[in-house]
């Protein structure tokens, strides 16, 4: 028979991102009102463009070339949905984002 999980667990797997909540509320709705991922790159901070820019292919084998992102940043990025729960991988929409991105910088 399965234990029941701790509250501390239960907490840490509902609230993935190390913000505070009004931020990362505040961040998801910013994102769902941009809406494409050129409208998104152009209304990011110069640190979160950055950040996305910077993203380097990952060498790990498992991955198969994901982009990861390193730094301060991620968390936010999270909340935006840009990165991954886990290891700094940029979702779908991020990479989008990231392309987005290297297509302003040309």
């Amino acid at each position: 028979m399965l234990q029941a999980a701790s509250p501390a667990l239960n907490e840490s797997i509902s609230r993935p991102f190390d913000l505070e909540p009004a931020r990362e509320a505040f961040l998801r709705h910013y994102i769902d009102d941009l809406g494409t991922p050129i409208a998104i790159a152009y209304g990011l901070s110069a640190t979160h463009a950055d950040a996305l820019l910077n993203a380097v292919r990952s060498k790990h084998e498992a991955l198969s070339g994901a982009y990861c992102v390193q730094g301060s940043s991620a968390p936010e990025l999270r909340a935006m949905g840009l990165v991954g729960p886990r290891g700094g991988l940029l979702t779908d929409l991020g990479v989008a984002v990231h392309h987005a991105l290297k297509e302003m910088e040309r």
